[in-house]
């Protein structure tokens, strides 16, 4: 069962863990995930959208997934089962949009990709949530993790 977030800096862990957990799940670049405050942002991870794979369907999918399993970590930990865009992340959102509006345009097409990419978010979230809670644990005792710090909390979680 998922332990209660008392403070900001854990749920902030939480929703930047599960954006990481993910990265490294689908083998997506980043350097660092950190709980450091910056300008309006409580905690961020930069994993760099790779224009050039554009129009890599998967690749889209897998990045659109891996940016919405921050607001569904912070969603599992915090018990709000509000929208995913209500839980905070306004820029998760944006992006996840940009992506699938590339992919398949608007309308219904555009509602169904949500909830496809919302659903696989979730069953991420729920199946790596020992992997993600030892990755917020870890943050909000070390304030920034390198990428090898996050693969090796997967290794050493799974299986």
């Amino acid at each position: 069962m998922t332990a209660s977030v008392r403070q900001p800096t854990e749920r902030t862990a939480w929703h930047e863990a599960g954006h990481a957990v993910a990265a490294v799940l689908y083998q997506l670049p980043f350097t660092y995930v950190t709980v450091r405050a910056f300008g309006d942002s409580l905690g961020h991870i930069t994993v760099p959208f790779d224009q050039t794979r554009s129009s890599d369907v998967r690749y889209c999918e897998h990045f659109a997934v891996m940016t919405a399993c921050g607001p569904a970590a912070e969603q599992l930990v915090s018990g709000e089962r509000s929208q995913w865009y209500a839980v905070g992340a306004a820029g998760d959102l944006r992006d996840v949009d940009a992506i699938l509006v590339h992919l398949v345009g608007g309308g219904s097409a555009l509602s169904s990709a949500h909830r496809q990419v919302w659903e696989a978010a979730e069953e991420i979230v729920r199946k790596w949530e020992p992997a993600i809670a030892r990755v917020a644990a870890t943050l909000v005792e070390r304030r920034t993790l390198v990428r090898a710090t996050v693969r090796d909390v997967l290794i050493t979680t799974c299986c």
